[in-house]
């Protein structure tokens, strides 16, 4: 089933409503503050949060059920029909999953990294004789070895971000 809304707005509503839940207000005094349609709001409070807290046993069985559905390929109310559920219950724990599928979707994609590091061997050369240089402070470096034999050292000028990019680069080796 697609979900007629753009991932935009369904992220713009999942954000909304995790902000709702941590405020702890009232659904109507939460929409009246951020000046908030409350009928858009409960729309999609149902749609993101449905019946999880409500009934959380019920939730589980039904979720099973909707994913059942939604990997069968069959016509909704055969569906239905022949595993003994509401038609319009069905449907509407498609949609809720929907939403949650695109939220999961885009929270992995925004856990991304957003540039790519390539490494690349670098070519060993002969030492040069150095000319006489002043003597400097050695900074103290970091080796990172992983299982495979790969050893890399990162001097202390590299920023954090860098440094996290790295290591997520050699975990995966």
């Amino acid at each position: 089933m697609k979900i007629k809304t753009s991932d935009a707005d369904v992220w713009y509503w999942h954000e909304l409503m995790e902000a709702f839940v941590l405020s702890g207000m009232k659904p109507k005094a939460y929409c009246d503050r951020h000046k908030i349609k409350y009928k858009d709001f409960t729309n999609k409070r149902y749609r993101i949060l449905y019946k999880v807290k409500s009934n959380p046993k019920q939730y589980a069985i039904d979720t099973i059920i909707a994913r059942k559905y939604m990997s069968s390929g069959q016509p909704a109310r055969k569906f239905a029909k022949d595993n003994g559920v509401d038609f319009r219950i069905l449907g509407r724990l498609v949609t809720h999953l929907g939403y949650l599928d695109i939220i999961e979707r885009l929270k992995k994609e925004k856990h991304q990294p957003e540039e790519t590091m390539n490494f690349i061997q670098a070519p060993s050369f002969q030492k040069i004789q150095p000319v006489e240089q002043e003597a400097l402070e050695k900074k103290n470096d970091i080796e990172l070895t992983i299982s495979s034999g790969v050893k890399v050292i990162v001097s202390p000028e590299v920023s954090s971000e860098k440094l996290i990019k790295i290591i997520e680069f050699l975990k995966d080796l």
